[in-house]
């Protein structure tokens, strides 16, 4: 009876133990195919694994749209020259790293090229980047012109220096011409040089802005037409001024010049003055004398040592007057002499010789 127990608790016992470790396994199984619960994903770091103190560095990368763009200019000029009158064009062009348009724009707070007075037109296209411009008639100096490209939110600039040429210009002629009085004028030429292809210039002086031809010239100043060289004779000696005219048969340009006219020793010339003279004992009389110099004025003196008319013999001292010429005096004696007058002008000296006979004066009242 006792086995029988005792067979009945072992089944028991093997079938709980049974049963709680099936649970077990049941339990285990359903742990191991639960999901996993959902964790934040960090950037990776690397580490330099030959130092101990090694820094962790950040590989993160932010998607290309949050980027900056970088812009850099391709082939634009620093310098641009710019012809009067004449349309110039020119491509200023910059590069993005990035897909995105690019504008173009002057920027008008920092350049000095935006006066109406300098440009009948200055602007450059936003899209293309082609800066068109047109100086005007007269507007001769350098301006700074600034451009900017913008790829947003990147912006870089341009400054760019720009020279106002003339059309037409005389290149290096000189401002001041030398000459020599009374000689003809030879190998004086005025250049023309133009910014334009082909042109057909010609020579012209402004009477207006001359006093070259108030003065004396055998023959008159003059240019020729279709060389530009100067001619004429200069019959005096300083300084006078005369403007050239040259034209391309569109575009013309002026330019005043000077000319300095070196003096040569003319020679005195005689106008005026007897070489004999009689005069009456006892009376007074006058002689002009009169030379003329181009170069100098004429001044006049008694030269007592080559004179043979002596001092003593005239009873109104014989004198000549420097500036007029004019000897006077009254003699006291009968006979005949030399007076000697020089004439003296810048460097030259000259003697002018008169011969006097003085007569007895004439007796008044009747005949015996």
């Amino acid at each position: 009876m006792i086995d029988f127990y005792r067979s009945r608790l072992l089944k028991v016992l093997f079938y709980v133990s049974l049963g709680l470790l099936f649970q077990a396994c049941s339990k285990e199984k359903s742990k191991k195919e639960e999901p996993k619960p959902s964790q934040s994903v960090s950037a990776p770091t690397s580490t330099v694994s030959s130092s101990a103190n090694a820094v962790p560095v950040s590989q993160s990368v932010r998607p290309l749209e949050a980027l900056a763009p970088l812009l850099t200019w391709v082939e634009t000029p620093s310098n641009l020259e710019v012809i009067v009158g004449v349309t110039t064009t020119q491509m200023f062009t910059a590069l993005s790293d990035q897909a995105s348009p690019i504008s173009y724009e002057i920027s008008t707070a920092e350049s000095t090229c935006n006066s109406t007075d300098l440009f009948e037109e200055i602007a450059i296209d936003s899209v293309s980047g082609e800066l068109i411009i047109k100086a005007r008639d007269g507007a001769l100096e350098t301006c700074k012109l600034i451009i900017s490209a913008t790829n947003f939110p990147t912006t870089i600039t341009k400054q760019v220096e720009i020279s106002i040429q003339q059309a037409l210009g005389f290149g290096s002629t000189p401002e001041t011409f030398t000459s020599n009085e009374d000689s003809p004028m030879s190998e004086l030429v005025i250049q023309a040089v133009s910014k334009l292809a082909s042109p057909n210039y010609t020579w012209s002086l402004v009477a207006d802005s001359s006093n070259c031809g108030d003065l004396a010239f055998f023959p008159s100043l003059a240019i020729d037409s279709q060389t530009g060289e100067l001619s004429g004779t200069p019959s005096f000696d300083g300084t006078c001024s005369f403007t050239v005219e040259i034209s391309d048969g569109t575009n013309f340009a002026q330019k005043p010049f000077n000319l300095i006219v070196s003096p040569v020793n003319d020679p005195l010339t005689y106008e005026s003055g007897a070489v004999t003279r009689n005069v009456r004992n006892g009376t007074s009389f006058t002689e002009t004398i009169r030379y003329s110099d181009e170069d100098d004025t004429p001044s006049y003196a008694l030269e007592l040592e080559a004179s043979t008319c002596d001092e003593e013999n005239w009873s109104v001292d014989l004198n000549i007057d420097s500036a007029s010429g004019v000897l006077s005096g009254q003699p006291d004696f009968v006979g005949s002499c030399t007076i000697s007058v020089s004439v003296v002008s810048g460097l030259e000296t000259l003697a002018h010789d008169i011969s006097f006979t003085s007569k007895r004066k004439n007796r008044s009242g009747p005949k015996r």
